[in-house]
């Protein structure tokens, strides 16, 4: 067995007028079981792709300087 890797990473900023109220760098990362097959591997990584953003959003939605800044 093979494992594949799903990084999700993004800067994330929050302005209110010219004022930058929020600025990270912030990423998620998962493994899951693939295979070295082409076949097998890419529609795996395809299918996980839906999960590892939904991680990354998790992420950011608990992260409480986000919450507070787009109040």
């Amino acid at each position: 067995f093979f494992t594949g890797d799903a990084i999700v990473e993004s800067r994330i900023q929050v302005k209110r007028g010219d004022a930058i109220i929020f600025d990270k760098l912030k990423s998620s990362s998962m493994q899951f079981d693939s295979s070295f097959a082409g076949a097998i591997a890419i529609p795996k990584g395809r299918d996980m792709y839906p999960i590892a953003v939904q991680k990354f959003i998790e992420l950011l939605a608990a992260d409480a300087d986000f919450i507070n800044s787009i109040k």
